[in-house]
């Protein structure tokens, strides 16, 4: 292996072992992905890179921190709204043949925020019975849209009922 030394165009071998080090000194695909950092809004970001780097050498394992630390912070706030905003951008695709690729974000959401609230775990649970069930997706929308309905205080459950509820006797 030869390096350009800087200045002088003149080539220096390098030994052994200091090509080992060179080779060893990054995990497969780890500088690719460091140098690919990107912000929010999709651009490469340095002070993304900064943040790895804070944690020491480049590695796999700093780069999955880094990532962990990530996801919590982009999801902090109120897990019940960004949960039904995620539930408000499934749509019925392929005229009505399947569910849009926003039900995988909202599968990934839940699996990759996992929570210690019954009302937010009966929704997960609600929601996840929900995109497995056998209805048609245009079903599976509106079933997801009651769960929106149902809001902070209660969720809905999955089996329930679409046609609306029939009004009581005595009443106009």
């Amino acid at each position: 292996m030869y390096l350009r030394s800087s200045g002088a165009h003149r080539f220096e071998s390098l030994s052994a072992s200091a090509c080992r080090l060179l080779n060893s000194s990054f995990e497969d695909g780890v500088a690719n992905e460091f140098l690919g950092l990107t912000d929010s809004k999709g651009k490469l970001s340095g002070a993304e890179r900064d943040k790895v780097r804070k944690r020491g050498p480049i590695t796999r394992a700093n780069l999955d921190l880094y990532w962990a630390d990530r996801r919590k912070r982009e999801n902090a706030g109120d897990p019940v709204a960004k949960l039904q905003a995620l539930i408000a951008k499934v749509k019925a695709a392929n005229k009505g043949k399947k569910l849009s690729a926003d039900t995988e974000k909202l599968r990934a959401y839940i699996s990759e925020n996992p929570t210690d609230a019954d009302e937010l775990k009966k929704m997960y649970r609600d929601v996840l019975v929900i995109l497995d069930s056998t209805d048609t997706p245009e079903q599976k929308v509106q079933k997801l849209a009651n769960v929106i309905a149902k809001g902070d205080n209660q969720s809905v459950s999955p089996t329930a009922d679409l046609a609306p509820d029939a009004p009581e006797k005595g009443t106009p």
